[in-house]
């Protein structure tokens, strides 16, 4: 998939596609820098507080996570929140 961008004006049914497609791709951003850092989910979960079940969901795009969870989970891969999102 190419770029996501956002357009005024969606369709009710165009805009929940494109937040799936977001929650998809963002959850594949997590699960590949978890890797590089050589984190499985359980450890990620625990230097997070969070439970591993929703590390697990924020990685299939079942879950989106609040922009304070993105936060946490980019100071635990060892980045700034900026740096993160830049990689997304």
């Amino acid at each position: 998939m190419g770029r996501l961008t956002y357009q005024e004006y969606l369709p009710k049914g165009k805009e929940k596609q494109l937040k799936q497609e977001f929650a998809i791709e963002f959850g594949k951003h997590v699960r590949k820098v978890r890797k590089e850092q050589g984190l499985t989910q359980e450890e990620l979960a625990f230097k997070t507080s969070l439970h591993s079940t929703y590390i697990g969901h924020i990685e299939t795009g079942t879950y989106t996570p609040s922009i304070f969870v993105v936060w946490k989970i980019a100071e635990v891969l060892k980045m700034n929140l900026c740096d993160f999102l830049k990689g997304f």
